[in-house]
């Protein structure tokens, strides 16, 4: 569709592009055909084309495009003020059966019959005036922000065309109501359509100036173009005799749509979320290419960048065997671009066999060998695709993003644990565990440190060792080892496959004769995903500002301000340097370079200016000048933990913690590879699941020997990573700016070189870190924090409490789903953030990740007994 805006050069408006209003224009993308602005001395351009009912196959050729140019006299060009500034704009048709709104608004066109025929006027105010009229509105001055120009100069301010019609709109203040009224001529009449041709039905759409997006004017003459464009209806209405047989086409026209969708509900298009119910065998798959070669999936699978938009064709053969009919689906996916079509074979080169999900995977260590056999061909690409600029940047930045919760959460341990464990422990642990799962683990994007929740659940352990008069680091590594065997027999037991009910994304297997599809679906595991991250979230942003609020003393403020300012200056600093690369000072060389090392260049400089502006008192990393354990006393011989210090009861008590944490590992390690995989990131190698968990299975057996803290994978470092390496790209939709990847990258080389430093750091430069205060990182933690937001639907869906209605984002949730259902159900997530952020802070600590559990449940058995299943797909849904 095309959405067509002409104004005057006194409205002071400026468009997109200017064009001189004399010979061919050319066309708007999606627009076929040479769009072209006449200059004409008359009023009336008389054309030859007859305005005849449409048949459908001309329908097809022109893809329901809208169009819109004018015929401007020659006159109105030969004054000092009549320049004309006119924009053409491409806007896809509504799916009228999903947008509610959409469908309420044909639903009250067809009952209130606001539709008049036989307009005999032919001015464009006298239409407009007399489809008002017919309805008993009197508007004052409406028709100034309808039509525009002088005398014999008349044309539409805005709206949008297609073949024999057009849909004008405003916005009016003080309107109390939105109107919605179709009206047909009695003639053909040359109101200016951009092909030429003559107008037969016109629209008027009028809405306040304070209403929500949905409901704005431009909305709905979106609904009632989709409608014009509609072949049927436009030839039903354009034969019918009176109001009534036109309020039944709109009913019909409806019902049509209603019918196709749920004709689609069993095996439609791969643009469904499909259930797993709903997917049956003898279904095969196709993925045609750009040049038409075509791509069998056999012991292979589909995945990636499936969405509602995109060109998938279906096609149903029946087969007779015997007294059988076999039915066979053909799913074909075009691509229009050669890069998207070359990235679709590496995807299905990459995925030819996923773990744990098919067939092939079956059995005691099925998902883990098809993990090494996918991964080890990528093994040396991993290692060669990081040969890049951005290496450097990435892993500077991984380096500080890791570097500072390890020294907040260590220090934070360290009082926890009664200084057996604390920062120094914690960094080793970062370079041991980052450096191994850099040269073994499955995914090279995924970041495993020290989290939040591991750093409250190893305080609570401390306290149950003192309560049980038991030694803390026997107890705690017995605990570790035990959680560490646990993790191995879930990744041998291909145990993984269970988050497709916490995860986002999953793959969801159907067996096909001879082979497998898997379907990339948003299930119920999106609620519990956007829970546990806006928890991480909430904890980066509580210990950034604890520290401050906690240590605050009236009679020694200095401390306290210097730290404010060094925070929230490091937080802007990052925010405004990463802001640079849309900006335009510089050239684009160093506005990349800013961008990409803006967390590098904040430290450094708020750094700089807490040693130009010395404070006593201000807080510093504080860790020994050399590598050395907290309290060596507290193990048996040196690094090693003196296993044997604990009764034996002790010994197998410790398998209770040990559950415990292993829900906590087996949700956050999964959860964590799924968002680090999220197709939004365009990853193309594939996830390994089960070879991730075996190998944090093996490094914590490792790591609780020596005595060091745990740690698994960490959001959101991890997605924040993949979306560092990957180029992106602003771009603008519903007027609101965004962010997407347009070309990812796979490397193991950014996460070993950042943990090399780390480890370079705890060997030679502790004293250097003795410098940088702790207020510096708490705004990284911020910044982080503030990333981490981003995209998450719940967060969006929380500030749509404080949001004026009128200002709601357009998002496919507000379009799609009741407005009631989507606080409701942003209500019922929230108190379950805050259930668990007040479990997490009790003595009831250790039961956190059973709570987390409960999402599960909650999601799929429960809240589908008040909300439509239908609405609960869309608000899991990516965004559409």
């Amino acid at each position: 569709l095309i959405h067509s805006h002409m104004s005057d050069e006194d409205d002071g408006r400026r468009a997109k592009e200017m064009a001189p209003i004399c010979g061919p224009v050319e066309p708007c993308d999606g627009h076929s055909g040479p769009i072209h602005v006449v200059v004409d001395d008359e009023h009336h351009h008389h054309n030859t084309a007859a305005a005849e009912p449409r048949s459908s196959s001309a329908s097809r050729t022109r893809d329901n495009s809208y169009g819109h140019a004018h015929y401007i006299p020659r006159e109105l060009m030969n004054q000092q003020d009549g320049i004309v500034n006119m924009t053409l704009e491409p806007v896809e048709t509504k799916d009228v059966i999903k947008e509610l709104r959409a469908a309420k608004d044909l639903e009250g066109l067809s009952k209130e019959a606001a539709i008049v025929l036989d307009i005999r006027e032919t001015r464009h105010e006298d239409i407009l005036n007399k489809m008002l009229a017919a309805q008993g509105v009197a508007i004052p001055g409406v028709m100034d922000l309808l039509v525009r120009g002088r005398d014999h100069t008349k044309f539409f301010y805005r709206s949008m065309q297609g073949r024999q019609f057009i849909v004008v709109y405003a916005t009016v203040e003080d309107l109390p109501e939105r109107h919605l009224i179709l009206g047909r001529l009695a003639r053909p009449a040359n109101l200016g359509a951009y092909d030429g041709t003559d107008t037969r039905f016109i629209g008027l759409c009028l809405s306040p100036a304070v209403v929500k997006y949905t409901k704005s004017a431009e909305e709905m003459a979106r609904t009632a173009a989709t409608l014009l464009s509609d072949d049927r209806f436009f030839n039903q209405a354009h034969a019918a005799r009176d109001v009534e047989t036109v309020a039944r086409a709109i009913q019909l026209f409806m019902k049509g749509l209603e019918l196709k969708d749920s004709e689609s509900n069993g095996a439609g298009p791969i643009g469904r979320h499909h259930r797993k119910e709903e997917l049956v065998p003898g279904e095969s798959y196709y993925c045609v290419l750009q040049n038409g070669q075509q791509f069998s999936v056999t012991n292979a699978v589909l995945v990636g960048w499936i969405k509602e938009s995109d060109d998938v064709r279906v096609q149903q053969r029946v087969v007779q065997r015997g007294h059988k009919q076999e039915v066979t689906i053909e799913y074909t996916r075009v691509f229009h671009s050669h890069r998207d079509a070359m990235q679709a074979m590496d995807y299905l080169s990459a995925v030819r066999e996923v773990p744990g999900f098919g067939a092939a995977d079956g059995g005691l260590l099925g998902g883990l060998l098809s993990d090494l056999r996918r991964r080890m061909k990528y093994y040396v690409s991993d290692w060669t695709d990081g040969f890049h600029y951005k290496t450097l940047p990435v892993t500077l930045y991984l380096y500080f993003i890791c570097l500072a919760p390890a020294v907040a959460f260590g220090s934070v341990t360290a009082k926890n644990t009664g200084q057996q464990l604390g920062t120094l422990e914690t960094l080793v642990t970062q370079f041991i565990m980052g450096l191994i799962f850099a040269l073994v683990g499955g995914c090279p994007l995924v970041i495993l440190r020290h989290t939040g929740p591991l750093t409250v659940f190893t305080g609570l352990l401390f306290d149950i060792t003192v309560k049980l008069e038991l030694r803390f680091l026997p107890f705690y590594a017995w605990t570790g080892i035990w959680l560490g065997v646990m993790l191995i027999i879930i990744a041998a037991t291909n145990a993984c496959k269970l988050m497709k009910y916490m995860a986002r994304f999953h793959y969801l297997p159907v067996a096909v004769s001879s082979c497998h599809m898997l379907l990339l679906a948003a299930t119920t595991g999106r609620f519990t995903e956007e829970v546990f991250a806006m928890l991480i979230n909430c904890i980066f942003v509580y210990e950034a500002l604890k520290p401050l609020i906690k240590d605050y003393d009236p009679d020694n403020k200095e401390p306290t301000l210097m730290a404010l300012l060094l925070l929230f200056g490091t937080f802007f600093l990052i925010l405004g340097l990463d802001a640079f690369k849309s900006s335009f000072y510089f050239v684009q060389p160093v506005r990349n370079l800013l961008s990409d090392f803006s967390s590098t260049f904040a430290i450094a400089i708020a750094t700089g200016c807490s040693r130009l502006f010395l404070v006593p008192g201000l807080e510093t990393v504080n860790v020994p000048d050399h590598l050395r354990l907290t309290d060596p006393t507290a193990r048996g011989c040196g690094w090693i933990v003196g296993l044997m210090d604990i009764p034996t009861w002790g010994i197998f008590a410790a398998m209770i913690p040990a559950f415990m944490a292993m829900v906590l590992f087996y949700v956050d390690e999964n959860v964590t590879s799924s968002m680090t995989d999220a197709p939004e990131h365009k990853l193309v190698k594939g996830p390994a699941y089960h070879l991730d968990m075996l190998v944090v299975g093996g490094v914590v057996i490792l790591l609780s020997i020596l005595g060091l803290p745990w740690a698994h994978g960490s959001l959101p470092h991890s997605p924040l990573h993949a979306l560092a390496y990957a180029d992106r790209e602003d771009y603008v939709e519903h007027g609101r700016l965004k962010r997407r990847v347009i070309r990812s990258r796979e490397s193991r080389m950014t996460s070993f070189l950042s943990h090399i430093l780390i480890m370079l750091t705890c060997l030679f430069l502790l004293p250097v870190l003795q410098y940088i205060p702790l207020a510096v990182f708490y705004g990284l933690f911020l910044s982080m924090a503030a990333s981490g937001v981003q995209g998450n639907q719940f967060f969006e869906r929380v500030l749509l409490f404080f949001t004026q209605m009128a200002h709601y984002p357009p998002s496919h949730v507000i379009r799609r789903v009741p407005l009631k259902i989507v606080h409701g159900y942003t209500a019922v997530q929230l108190l379950m953030l805050i259930l668990l952020w007040v479990v997490k802070s009790t003595v009831i600590g250790l039961s956190f990740p059973l709570f987390l559990l409960l999402t599960v449940p909650l999601r799929s058995k429960i809240l589908p007994r008040f909300i439509d299943s239908s609405y609960l797909d869309r608000l899991d849904a990516s965004e559409q």
